[in-house]
C-alpha cells in the first residue's frame, strides 16, 4: 500500500503545473487522506481489537505494568506511526519530483503535511476508542468507516451550506471540521479565525485523553 500512496503522489504531482508548496502539499494529500483514513479504520482499530479476541491484551494486562503506557504505546503503534508513515511517503516522492518548487518555502510544505497528519490522527484516535469499547474487529471496522464518512460529509454540506445561504460562519466549521482546508486557507490567505485554527488539534487532544482515560479505568480484561 505505501508503494502504490507513494506512486499516486509522484503521478498527481506532475500532472499539473505547482509552483507553491502548500498546493503541492494539498494535491499530493486530497487523496491520500482517504487511503490512510480507510487504512486506519480498517487496520488500527482491527489491529488492537485482534490482541483482545487472542487474549494477548489480557495476558500482557496481567503484569504489573501502567496501562497509560499501555495505551499511549497502542496509539503511536497503530495509529500515529502508520498515519505519519502514509502521509510522509507521497509527499517525500512528490517532493523529489517538484524540488525547486519545495526549496522555496519548506516551512509551507510542512504546514500544509500538519493539517493532514492531524486530520488523520483525529480519524485515527477515534478509531482507536471505538476498538477498545467495542473489542470486535468487524465492529470496529464498521463504526470507524461509518465516522470517517459522516465526519466528512458533514463538513462538507456546512462548507455547501455556507456559500448557498450566505453564512461564512457554517463554512468556518466546515473547514474547522475538515482541517486540511483550514490550513491551505491559512497558508494562501493568511487570515484564518484562531478558533478555526485551533478546533480540531483541541479535539484531537481531548479524543486522546478520553481513550486513555477509558483505557485505564474502563477496560477490563
Amino acid at each position: 500500500m505505501l508503494f502504490l500512496v507513494a506512486a499516486l503522489g509522484g503521478v498527481l504531482s506532475v500532472l499539473q503545473p505547482i509552483t507553491d508548496p502548500a498546493t503541492l502539499a494539498s494535491t499530493v494529500l486530497d487523496p491520500t487522506l482517504f487511503a490512510v483514513a480507510i487504512f486506519l479504520a480498517l487496520r488500527a482499530g482491527s489491529g488492537i481489537t485482534s490482541l483482545v479476541e487472542s487474549g494477548v491484551m489480557q495476558v500482557y494486562l496481567a503484569y504489573p505494568v501502567s496501562r497509560r503506557g499501555a495505551a499511549l504505546i497502542l496509539w503511536i503503534s497503530r495509529v500515529a506511526i502508520p498515519s505519519l508513515i502514509l502521509i510522509a511517503t507521497p509527499v517525500i516522492v512528490a517532493s523529489l519530483i517538484l524540488y525547486p518548487v519545495v526549496a522555496r518555502d519548506p516551512a509551507r510544505l510542512l504546514a500544509g503535511i500538519a493539517g493532514y497528519e492531524a486530520q488523520a490522527l483525529l480519524y485515527g484516535t477515534v478509531f482507536a476508542l471505538i476498538a477498545v469499547k467495542s473489542r470486535s474487529s468487524g465492529t470496529a471496522s464498521l463504526l470507524s468507516i461509518a465516522f470517517y464518512f459522516s465526519y466528512t460529509v458533514a463538513g462538507v454540506i456546512l462548507i455547501i451550506l455556507s456559500t448557498t445561504l450566505g453564512a461564512p460562519t457554517l463554512g468556518h466549521l466546515g473547514k474547522a471540521i475538515l482541517y486540511y482546508r483550514t490550513m491551505l486557507d491559512y497558508l494562501v490567505a493568511g487570515e484564518v479565525p484562531a478558533w478555526q485554527l485551533a478546533f480540531t488539534p483541541t479535539l484531537l487532544v481531548l479524543l486522546l485523553i478520553v481513550y486513555i482515560i477509558y483505557y485505564t479505568k474502563r477496560f477490563e480484561t
